[in-house]
């Protein structure tokens, strides 16, 4: 096999929420606060996030140095409030 011509990869992300948080109050933050903060689990959700998107890095690093960049595609969209991720006001 010759790079990864004779391979197409579509990735599907199922959305991500993008969330900030104010540096001055994050910094306060005990063990507890990161895991469930105003209905949201702030480290988990940037775990979750992290791994989905070094995923993608990765993958585009090892297609591209296989000069097949154009046979890897992810596509994800980002949400900008959980109530579009979750379908329901919260």
């Amino acid at each position: 096999m010759q790079g990864y011509d004779d391979l197409l990869v579509l990735s599907l992300g199922t959305g991500q929420q993008i969330q900030s948080y104010d540096t001055n109050e994050v910094a306060k933050w005990g063990v507890l606060k990161w895991m469930a903060y105003k209905g949201d689990a702030p480290l988990v959700d940037m775990v979750f996030n992290a791994s989905a998107d070094m995923v993608d890095y990765n993958l585009s690093i090892i297609f591209a140095s296989e000069k097949s960049s154009r046979n890897y595609l992810r596509i994800q969209v980002t949400f900008l409030h959980k109530t579009q991720v979750l379908g329901f006001k919260v």
